[in-house]
C-alpha cells in the first residue's frame, strides 16, 4: 500500500507498537530497582523516538490517540530514568553523611 492508497481511503491507523510503548513505560516504575528498569527506559525512549519519528512524516495518516499513547510511554519511561538518578543520588548523600 502506497501514501496514495492511504490518502484515498481516509483511514487514520494506529502507530505501530503504541500500546506497547505506553505499557513498557509503565513497566519502568515497576522495574525502577536496577538496571532492568533503567535499560528497559532507554530502550523504551529509543523506540518511541522512532515512532514519533514516523507520525510526523505522515500526521494525518495516524490517529492522534495513537501519538498521545506514544508520548505518554516515553514521558513515563524518562520520568522513570529521572526517579531512578534521583534516587541514587540521595541513598549515596546519605551513605556519605553516615545515616545508612
Amino acid at each position: 500500500m502506497n501514501e496514495n492508497d492511504l490518502l484515498d481511503t481516509k483511514e487514520k491507523r494506529r502507530l505501530p507498537d503504541d500500546n506497547a510503548i505506553l505499557f513498557r513505560g509503565y513497566l519502568c516504575f515497576v522495574l525502577i530497582i536496577g538496571l532492568v528498569g533503567f535499560l528497559l527506559a532507554v530502550a523504551n525512549i529509543i523506540h518511541a523516538n522512532k515512532v514519533i519519528n514516523e507520525y510526523d512524516r505522515h500526521p494525518s495518516f495516524y490517529l492522534d490517540k495513537s501519538i498521545r499513547k506514544v508520548r505518554r510511554g516515553k514521558k513515563m519511561s524518562i520520568a522513570a530514568m529521572i526517579t531512578l538518578i534521583a534516587g541514587l543520588f540521595i541513598l549515596a548523600v546519605l551513605q556519605e553523611s553516615g545515616i545508612i
